[in-house]
C-alpha cells in the first residue's frame, strides 16, 4: 500500500507535525510506502519528494497590495496545489490520501483531484479548523471564553469577535476563507473518512453536521518506550509541572492565578509563547516567588525535570481534540489535573489516574493541586495506572494498526 501524507509543514513545526513525520516512519515499518506533501520550507527533512512541494508563503505578510492579494488568494484555492499534486500522483499513484493541516499554505484544491483519480481520501481532525476560524474554539471576545458562536455557519461572528490576531482584515479573510470552502464543500464532499483522536471530537463534529458513518475516532499514541517514567518524585524539592506553549488558550495564567493561592507549592513552567513575558511579570508584580519560569527547555532536561515531579499540570481553556501533555504525562508515570473540557475528560480518570477541575477556575484548580500535594501514597498508586493506560490504550503500534484497518476499509469502499 502506498499512502500520500499531506500536511503544510514537513518538519517539527508542532503537535501535528510531530505526528505527521512520526507516523510515516511509523508506517513505514509495517511495509507501508508513505510520500510526503507539503511546503518548502528552510527547516524542511531531506525527502526525494521536495520537488512536488508547493513554494513557500507567509501569511503574516497579508495586505492591501498586489503581492497581499495573492498571498491571501491561495488560501482560498491554490493553483500551484493542485498542479503539483497531480503530478505527484501521476508519478507515484498512490492508493490512498491522509491529510493533516492542509490549512492557508496547500488549501483543499488538492482534494477534488484525489476523487478526480478515484483515490480515496482519510483525514485526521488534529484541531478544529473544519468548524473554527481560529481553530481553538476559543474567543477573547467579550472575554476569553469557550465559543461556538460560527456554528450554523455564522462566520461573520469570527469578524465581529476579532478572532485572527485580533484584526479585523485577518479575521474577515479568515472567514470567507471559511465561506468559500464550505460553499463549495470541499470537505464535505472530498474527504471519506475522517479521524477523530477522542470522542469529543466526534461529537462535536457530528453536533457541526458531519455524517457520523464518515467519521472514526482513533485516539493518538504516545511513545512510551522512549519517556522514563517514575512513580516518586524528588522529595528534597519536590515540584509540579507545566510544559507547553504560553498563550491565551493554554491557560497558563490561570495556573499561575492557582498558584498565588499555594505559597506552599512550588510550580515548574516550562515553555514560551506570546504570553510568556507577560505570565513572568504578573508573578513578579503579585510575588508569586513559588513559580518558576524555565522557558524553552531541550527534551533531555525535560524529560528530567518531568520524571521528578509530583505530578502534571494541563490548565487548557480550550477545548483539547486529544490533549497530548496528558497522554506524556501519563507515560513518564504521573497523574494529571486537567480541565474539564474538551477530550481530557476523556483520558482523566477521577481519582485513578488524575483529577478534572472546572476550566477556567484558578481556585477549583488550587484546591485539586493541594488535594494531590505530597501525598506520597496517592502519587504512586495514581501514576502506575497512568503508565499503565500509556502503555495499554495509548501505544503506537495499537494505533497504526487502527489506522491501517482505517485503511484498508475506506479502501474496500472505494472500489
Amino acid at each position: 500500500m502506498k499512502v500520500l501524507h499531506a500536511n503544510k509543514f514537513y518538519y517539527l513545526q508542532g503537535g501535528t507535525e510531530r505526528y505527521f513525520i512520526e507516523t510515516m516512519e511509523l508506517l513505514e515499518k509495517e511495509k507501508i510506502q508513505c510520500v510526503p506533501f507539503a511546503m518548502h520550507h528552510p527547516k524542511n527533512l531531506e525527502t526525494p519528494y521536495s520537488k512536488y512541494f508547493v513554494s513557500n508563503v507567509d501569511f503574516s505578510k497579508v495586505s492591501f497590495s498586489k503581492e497581499g492579494f495573492r498571498v491571501a488568494g491561495r488560501m482560498l484555492y491554490s493553483f500551484e496545489a493542485k498542479k503539483k499534486v497531480e503530478k505527484l500522483i501521476e508519478d507515484e499513484k498512490p492508493d490512498i490520501a491522509h491529510i493533516h493541516n492542509i490549512y492557508h499554505q496547500i488549501s483543499p484544491s488538492i482534494l477534488p483531484v484525489f476523487k478526480n483519480n478515484n483515490i480515496p481520501v482519510v483525514m485526521s481532525v488534529q484541531d478544529h479548523k473544519i468548524i473554527c476560524p481560529d481553530f481553538l474554539l476559543c474567543t477573547n471576545h467579550p472575554k476569553l471564553r469557550y465559543c461556538q458562536d460560527c456554528k450554523r455557519h455564522k462566520y461573520y461572528k469570527a469578524i465581529q469577535n476579532k478572532c485572527i490576531k485580533e484584526s479585523y482584515m485577518a479575521s474577515t479573510l479568515t472567514a470567507l476563507e471559511m465561506s468559500f470552502h464550505k460553499l463549495v464543500g470541499y470537505y464535505e464532499r472530498f474527504v471519506d473518512t475522517y479521524i477523530a483522536p477522542s470522542n469529543f471530537v466526534k461529537e462535536l463534529l457530528i453536533e457541526w453536521g458531519y455524517p457520523e458513518k464518515k467519521i472514526v475516532t482513533i485516539p493518538l499514541y504516545v511513545k512510551h518506550d522512549e519517556r522514563p517514567y517514575s512513580f516518586m518524585y524528588d522529595s528534597q524539592n519536590p515540584y509540579i509541572i507545566y510544559w507547553g506553549r504560553h498563550s491565551k488558550e493554554k491557560g497558563v495564567r490561570y495556573l499561575v492565578a492557582a498558584m498565588e493561592k499555594l505559597p506552599h507549592v512550588k510550580c515548574i513552567i516550562c515553555g514560551t509563547g506570546p504570553e510568556h513575558e507577560e505570565l513572568k511579570q504578573i508573578a513578579k508584580d503579585k510575588k508569586i516567588d513559588n513559580v518558576v519560569f524555565l522557558g524553552f527547555v531541550p527534551d533531555e532536561d525535560l524529560t528530567r525535570i518531568a520524571r521528578d515531579a509530583q505530578f502534571v499540570i494541563v490548565p487548557s481553556v480550550f477545548p483539547e481534540n486529544f490533549g497530548l501533555v496528558v497522554t506524556e504525562g501519563f507515560a513518564f508515570g504521573k497523574p494529571v489535573i486537567g480541565p474539564k473540557r474538551g477530550a481530557p475528560t476523556e483520558l482523566i480518570d477521577v481519582d485513578r489516574n488524575g483529577l478534572l477541575f472546572e476550566a477556567q477556575n484558578a481556585t477549583d484548580l488550587a484546591e485539586k493541586i493541594d488535594s494531590l500535594w505530597n501525598k506520597k501514597d496517592k502519587i504512586s498508586e495514581m501514576g502506575k495506572e497512568a503508565r499503565r493506560d500509556a502503555e495499554t490504550l495509548y501505544d503506537p503500534k495499537l494505533h497504526i494498526e487502527r489506522l491501517i484497518t482505517t485503511y484498508n476499509t475506506v479502501l474496500k469502499k472505494n472500489k
